[in-house]
């Protein structure tokens, strides 16, 4: 129940707000849950997840809103969604490195 974000197409902000990736569903009565701050690397892995049901997880919606430094400082959206979507699940590639027996 780990997640990866990876921005792709995402705009510079300023440097004094920050993305903040929320999941929403009508199994959290509609309230938004933060699931963190999107620093500047191209990928952002954590394990937030752990504490939500498969279900929610699953049929979720994922928004990203631009917030202060730091996030929210009260556990609520403060802008509307710049991202809005649902969850994709990836694998990594298989290695392509062949491998040999003898």
């Amino acid at each position: 129940k780990n997640f990866t974000v990876r921005k792709v197409g995402a705009p510079p902000i300023d440097p004094s707000k920050n993305y903040e990736l929320w999941l929403i569903s009508d199994r959290l009565q509609n309230r938004p849950r933060s699931l963190g701050v999107i620093g500047t690397s191209d990928f952002v892995a954590r394990p937030v997840l752990a504490g939500y049901d498969a279900d929610v997880i699953n049929s979720g919606t994922y928004a990203v809103t631009v917030e202060q430094s730091g996030g929210s400082p009260d556990g609520a959206p403060h802008s509307q969604p710049v991202f809005i979507g649902k969850l994709i699940e990836t694998v990594p590639p298989a290695s392509s490195t062949p491998t040999r027996s003898r």
